[in-house]
């Protein structure tokens, strides 16, 4: 019997040092709790972090009247709960939202936040 065990024990060892996705489930969506604008064409968006994350998808749109997530761009990915942007048009609004992913899958979006840079 204790060889059965030890020997599920050691299976539950390899598959998790060898980033088996069994230990995974997939994240939360993250909450946008500030942006704050930074000079002329620039600010930073920051969320909490989501347990279990391995990186963060930030989506963009800038269409005036279209907060809907789902028809975002991929601005960019990053392994940060925030983001500094500094390469956008002056006088636009930028409608933003997160995804946290990781091994087992993605999340939902965040929220959405909007800027009128």
């Amino acid at each position: 019997m204790k060889k059965i065990i030890l020997f599920i024990i050691s299976i539950l060892i390899f598959l998790y040092l060898n980033n088996c996705t069994l230990f995974y489930i997939e994240p939360d969506a993250p909450i946008i709790n500030r942006m704050i604008k930074k000079g002329v064409s620039g600010f930073n968006i920051e969320w909490k972090k989501v347990a279990g994350a391995k990186e963060y998808i930030i989506y963009y749109g800038n269409e005036i009247n279209n907060k809907d997530p789902s028809t975002f761009k991929i601005k960019k990915e990053v392994k940060e709960k925030y983001y500094i942007c500094n390469d956008f048009t002056s006088n636009n609004i930028y409608h933003f939202a997160v995804k946290a992913s990781n091994r087992k899958g993605t999340s939902d979006f965040s929220n959405v936040i909007s800027i009128n840079d």
